[in-house]
């Protein structure tokens, strides 16, 4: 679609006389696969299970903070900032070791209050 809305753009700019690209069959594609993530309610099964645990903080910032399992595992405290509840994500245990540059972002870190908790 995207290469058949250039050529048009080049026709009405004069540029091609015809969109060669209409000619072209486009294939239907293949029904995606079904979602492996979880539901809220299987969410916090998994949090409240690893509760306690010594692997708490990282289950609890990868399922809550949208980082990236491989970013998590390559995460330093010097990446961590508590008093700003902020965590950067800059390095990956990909094989470059490096995040793009577009996906090298902070995150904030969300304070869990559970049901029997104040909140202070």
């Amino acid at each position: 679609m995207i290469l058949i809305q250039a050529i048009r753009n080049a026709m009405t700019n004069d540029l091609v006389v015809r969109n060669v690209a209409d000619l072209a069959a486009v294939p239907a594609g293949k029904p995606g696969r079904p979602s492996r993530s979880l539901n809220l309610e299987q969410a916090l099964v998994v949090l409240d299970a690893a509760k306690g645990e010594r692997l708490w903080p990282y289950v609890a910032m990868s399922m809550l903070g949208g980082i990236r399992t491989e970013e998590a595992r390559a995460l330093r405290w010097s990446e961590v900032d508590l008093e700003g509840g902020t965590v950067a994500a800059y390095r990956s245990v990909r094989r470059s070791g490096e995040t793009t540059e577009r996906s090298r972002r902070v995150f904030q870190i969300l304070r869990l209050v559970s049901s029997g908790d104040s909140g202070d």
